[in-house]
Order: structure tokens, then C-alpha cells, then sequence
């Protein structure tokens, strides 16, 4: 028995020192941590969600993007809050994913959201401070903790068809 006890108070403190360990990295942007949860997102996650983002039964939605050196279309799941003729998408890794990178220097994406398919434009940087109040209380709330500061805002062009 009293083995067992030490053993789960190990397990206890190993994820406990993890979360600790995911929370500063992200919320100070160091690099080896947020490059680590970008790969395992990109390599695991993403892949997981990918077949349902953007879906009608989804809470996750897609944005849809050219690749600036292959030409090659990307579909990458994404968080987005609807905002008016706006989206806004909260950048938890900083300005670096290469799906971000795509959109700014196309200037232009697909957004797959609830079921439809709308085309995006004018992507712009903005400070999460700024689009506070566009958010929603979870959101604001997850936001602050983990220290984004930046959100990527996208204008609506219009619905894609098909």
C-alpha cells in the first residue's frame, strides 16, 4: 500500500511539474516549450481534429491556406471567435506557425467555421488587449493565463460555394 502511495504522489508531481513547465513556456513564449507543443500539436493533435474542424458538429474550425513557398494547399485547425465581418484567431505560439506566416503573405485564406466555408482577407495583427472585450469570458479567461498577446484578425469576403 504504501508503495502505491509513493508511486501516484510521483505521478502527481511529474504532471503537476509539466502543467508548471507548459504554463511558464507558453506564458513567457520560451521558445523550447512553445516549439515543443507547436511539434506535438502539428504532429498529433492537429491530425486528430483535422477530418471534423470546420464541421457543423466542431468546436474547432479550419483555416484553409496556401503554402508561400510549395503553392500547396493547408488546412490547419484553429480556435476562431466570430466578431462581427471579422474572425478573430488567438496565436498562443507567437507570430512564427508557418499556417500564419502562410496567410499574411497571401493575404487572403478560407475560414471553415459551423459548417461554411467563408473567405478571408486583410489578415492583421492585433494586440488580445485590444479584442478583449470581443471575446468571450472563457477565452479571455484562458488568454490572460496563458499570456497571448496577439490575435490575427481576418475580414470576410465572402461564403465559398461548394
Amino acid at each position: 500500500m504504501k508503495v502505491v502511495l509513493v508511486v501516484v504522489i510521483a505521478l502527481v508531481a511529474v504532471v503537476l511539474l509539466l502543467f508548471a513547465v507548459l504554463f511558464a513556456g507558453l506564458r513567457w513564449q520560451i521558445r523550447p516549450v512553445v516549439n515543443g507543443v507547436r511539434q506535438l500539436n502539428k504532429r498529433v493533435t492537429n491530425r486528430r481534429v483535422i477530418g471534423t474542424a470546420g464541421s457543423a458538429t466542431s468546436h474547432t474550425a479550419v483555416i484553409v491556406h496556401v503554402g508561400r513557398k510549395s503553392g500547396r494547399e493547408y488546412r490547419t485547425p484553429v480556435d476562431v471567435v466570430p466578431a462581427g465581418d471579422d474572425f478573430l484567431i488567438a496565436l498562443p505560439y507567437g507570430t512564427g506557425a508557418d499556417w500564419l506566416r502562410n496567410v499574411r503573405a497571401a493575404g487572403v485564406a478560407t475560414v471553415g467555421v459551423g459548417g461554411e466555408r467563408i473567405a478571408v482577407d486583410r489578415p492583421e495583427l492585433v494586440e488580445t488587449a485590444a479584442v478583449r472585450a470581443l471575446l468571450p469570458r472563457g477565452a479571455r479567461f484562458m488568454l490572460g493565463l496563458f499570456g497571448v498577446r496577439q490575435c490575427l484578425r481576418v475580414r470576410r469576403v465572402a461564403p465559398v460555394q461548394g
